[in-house]
């Protein structure tokens, strides 16, 4: 099977427009547009060979370094290689095993809300389910194992009051077992 290849003419459509919308919109607009079905990973693959930025349209966090896309888990990643907190710890000491000098962009944006690190086996959950919207208002902090329950439980909902009350009462119940 033969890698798809973009004109200059996608190519530059892509850079012009990803900066007033989300990949998801752009991938779909695209496809309508030049009527070939383009999803968000190869729409991402060609703005990183391409080394286009996305928008950022529902993010007003100023990164730190350099953004890349993950295939895998379908968010952004921020490089944290020269990053020191205020109290002068390296942040890519937690990360160093398992991403070298990456780290996930929600877990830096929870950190500095919140004024602490997260702790181990903590995750950081988006509540509306929009793995773009990194309001901090949007991020809850929560232990692996609650996360684990409230899905195997199907107790997740994409209404964002819904499944902060879900997580809560998964970190009640884990703290009275």
């Amino acid at each position: 099977m033969r890698a798809r290849v973009f004109t200059s003419e996608q190519v530059e459509w892509i850079r012009e427009n990803i900066k007033s919308m989300t990949t998801r919109e752009c991938a779909e607009r695209f496809s309508e547009h030049f009527n070939q079905p383009t999803g968000q990973t190869m729409l991402r693959r060609v703005m990183a060979k391409n080394q286009i930025q996305a928008s950022g349209k529902l993010n007003d966090f100023t990164p730190i370094g350099t953004e890349r896309y993950s295939d895998y888990y379908q968010c952004m990643i921020v490089k944290t290689g020269n990053y020191h907190c205020e109290k002068g710890v390296n942040v890519k000491d937690r990360d160093k095993q398992r991403n070298r000098n990456w780290t996930l962009k929600q877990n830096l944006v929870w950190e500095k809300a919140n004024g602490r690190k997260l702790q181990w086996r903590e995750v950081v959950v988006f509540l509306d389910g929009n793995r773009m919207n990194y309001a901090p208002e949007n991020l809850y902090a929560v232990p692996l194992n609650v996360v684990g329950t409230i899905e195997k439980m199907r107790m997740h909902s994409e209404d964002k009051d819904i499944y902060k009350t879900a997580l809560i009462w998964g970190e009640l119940y884990y703290a009275l077992k």
